[in-house]
């Protein structure tokens, strides 16, 4: 690569604190080390340098850490083919020691890469991830699982995921001799992310770390992990609030939350900061989507505006919807408009007959243009009470009836043919990857499909029938598919097997799966004896429920007949957290996103709603509180103006000049030298 008239000496730095940092100006601007850190680093015998931020994208800067990096692999022998000296690093922003003998780069991510320092400055590894760390967007790196992975977890970085090795990326320079202490020279990539408060192992003490295939999946996991400070998690919010603010229409507000046009990952890691935000900054943002949704439609329909104004603002304004998903946000306003619209009828006895609807489900004046019933061409056996059934079986008429849910939940349930198309997009990034290995477990199931590979590159893009069994390839396949139909029969049937071969395999595929990032609900019936009560620990042995896109919805439908019948129904959340097996692939209703879930777990409350069901609140045995005595005192109810939180007295405890060397140990020193220090 061309200097561009720069020989790239890293020795030519402006040691002045004020000055433009490299005589040639290559430099944007100094870091250095705060004084209660560099103390503790200088008592240890490590040097504290500053480091100069390179002009990002500028070919000499590049050029100037790109010879430092390989000075210092030359210096490391055998060890320097641990270090990664990238070939294009465009958009990553590098830091280079004073001295020129250490450095990193972060991506816009917050990936920390070409972690270097030289053989001539020992321990100072130690130095510089937490300059990374100071620089405050430093979140997460990934490393050969070597003498690294032990000097990055001192620093608060935690192992998330794993992936094997792989000859057709060895190193350059790699010689498996110099590494046999570690798996015979052919260790993992572990990937890691900045946790200085311990939350993955507080929220999933039980956690084994998964192995993945591709790369980007270990990425996609870090993102889910990864630590937002209290200005990063505030950005978020404020972010979400102004693009909240800038929509124009009803329609370019639902986008702001989930757009079909949006690639699938850019939208996942959008939830994924989502869902780092405070319970009390969720909420808020809750009800600014309800504030901003009954502005626009004020004016796009005035008479929907005034039918529902009272209505929406009491329920977003209150903590108990905190917990909506702000991707199901638009489609939970309209179901609980529809639900208090039957609730409004009923009240007044009216016979669901008699109930006038437009064509989109809604209420509509008799006479009305609108007016659903006098639409001469739906067809009389597709409509009844005034519902469109559609192609909904003939049995789950009744059962969604009450909820007015019976299009959403026909739709949801039933793809047209009963056929899931296996798109390019789903199979190609993974097929050569696949081709090569085992697939691990939990990878394996979620790609929707159980087929061996080299059956599905012959497939891509072609409508498969995955609801026919003699597809399937393996035994656990064909038990889940008879399992998803009937999970009685299916044990019954496959008898001992299924406890001896079957159930251990599920128990150890539902450890290994990742977590879903909705919330997951199981309906039951309890008729013979066995009780629900608060504190009472309850066991779940394999046992299937739906994740929270209609998960709720399609519980309290199925369940509607036995609730007539008199039957008692219970509907468990699981906490969020819970690892569970994602069995949609081989599902009998292909579109309904069934999961299994094993373990125990405490109850920790039982509410009724407002139809008559249980809603049981489960928690891990190792989070349950027991509950306080009521108080009936209220005066300490906090007021809130306009149902709007204000946030600043939920972040009283939160130092807005927060620095991640607040949680340093003073008392941290760095091991002896020796091999695994010298890096």
């Amino acid at each position: 690569m061309d200097g561009g008239g720069h020989d790239g000496n890293v020795s030519v730095f402006d040691k002045r604190r004020g000055g433009k940092g490299l005589a040639n100006g290559l430099v944007d601007y100094h870091i250095e080390t705060p004084d209660k850190i560099k103390s503790i680093f200088e008592g240890a015998g490590i040097s504290t340098p500053s480091y100069n931020k390179l002009k990002l994208n500028n070919q000499q800067s590049i050029y100037t850490f790109k010879k430092a990096i390989a000075k210092a692999k030359q210096s490391l022998g055998n060890d320097g083919a641990s270090v990664e000296l990238k070939d294009d690093y465009t958009d990553i922003n590098l830091y280079l020691s004073e001295d020129g003998e250490s450095g990193f780069g972060i991506k816009p991510n917050g990936d920390i890469v070409s972690v270097f320092s030289s053989k001539k400055v020992k321990g100072r590894a130690h130095h510089l991830l937490e300059m990374a760390i100071y620089e405050g967007v430093g979140r997460q790196l990934d490393c050969f699982d070597i003498y690294l992975t032990k000097i990055y977890e001192a620093h608060g970085f935690k192992p998330v995921a794993k992936m094997k090795w792989d000859d057709e990326y060895i190193p350059e320079g790699w010689n498996k001799d110099n590494f046999k202490d570690y798996n015979n020279g052919e260790p993992d990539v572990v990937f890691m992310v900045y946790d200085p408060n311990n939350d993955i192992e507080k929220k999933h003490p039980d956690r084994e770390i998964p192995y993945i295939v591709d790369y980007d999946d270990g990425e996609d996991i870090q993102h889910i992990h990864k630590w937002r400070s209290p200005a990063e998690r505030e950005a978020i919010y404020n972010n979400m609030l102004e693009r909240y603010k800038n929509a124009k229409t009803t329609e370019e507000l639902k986008k702001v939350v989930f757009d079909n046009d949006k690639p699938i990952e850019v939208f996942n890691r959008q939830m994924d900061d989502l869902g780092s935000l405070s319970k009390e900054q969720a909420q808020s943002i809750n009800a600014e989507y309800s504030k901003r949704y009954l502005e626009l439609i004020k004016d796009e329909n005035p008479e929907e505006y005034k039918k529902n104004k009272k209505y929406l603002e009491k329920k977003y304004n209150i903590k108990s919807d905190a917990s909506i998903r702000l991707q199901r946000a638009d489609a939970h306003i309209n179901s609980l408009i529809d639900t208090i619209e039957y609730i409004d009828a009923k009240k007044k006895e009216f016979k669901e007959e008699d109930v006038n609807r437009d064509e989109d489900g809604k209420f509509a004046p008799k006479n009305s243009s609108k007016n659903k019933s006098k639409d001469n061409d739906t067809k009389d056996n597709d409509k009844k009470d005034g519902l469109d059934y559609g192609d909904l079986p003939k049995e789950l008429h009744e059962p969604f009836k009450r909820l007015n849910t019976v299009k959403k939940a026909g739709e949801y349930i039933f793809n047209k043919n009963n056929e899931y198309k296996i798109t390019e997009k789903d199979i190609k990034k993974k097929t050569d990857t696949y081709r090569k290995r085992e697939k691990p477990d939990w990878v394996y199931v979620n790609l929707h499909n159980y087929y061996e590979i080299d059956d599905i590159g012959e497939h891509i893009g072609e409508p498969m029938n995955l609801t026919n069994r003699d597809n399937l390839k393996s035994d656990i396949e064909k038990f889940l598919f008879d399992f998803t139909c009937n999970s009685d029969e299916a044990k019954e049937k496959w008898g001992e097997k299924f406890e001896s071969e079957i159930k251990p395999k599920l128990k150890q595929m539902i450890k290994n799966a990742p977590i879903p990032k909705g919330t997951l609900y199981r309906v039951e019936t309890w008729t013979h004896g066995r009780d629900v009560e608060v504190g009472k620990s309850i066991n779940f042995d394999c046992r299937s429920s739906s994740d929270d896109n209609m998960g709720y919805e399609v519980a309290v439908g199925f369940s509607q007949e036995d609730y007539e019948a008199g039957e008692e129904i219970y509907i468990f959340e699981f906490p969020e957290g819970t690892n569970a097996l994602n069995i949609q692939g081989v599902s009998t209703y292909i579109n309904e996103h069934e999961y299994l879930v094993d373990g125990d777990f405490i109850i920790e409350s039982i509410e009724e709603d407002e139809f008559g069901y249980k809603q049981v609140k489960l928690v891990r045995p190792e989070d349950y509180e027991p509950p306080e005595p009521e108080d009936d005192d209220d005066d300490d109810e906090e007021e809130e103006e306009d149902g709007i939180l204000d946030l600043r007295k939920y972040n009283e405890d939160e130092d807005d000049n927060y620095s991640p060397f607040d949680k340093f140990d003073p008392n941290w020193k760095p091991t002896p030298y020796g091999s695994d220090d010298d890096y």
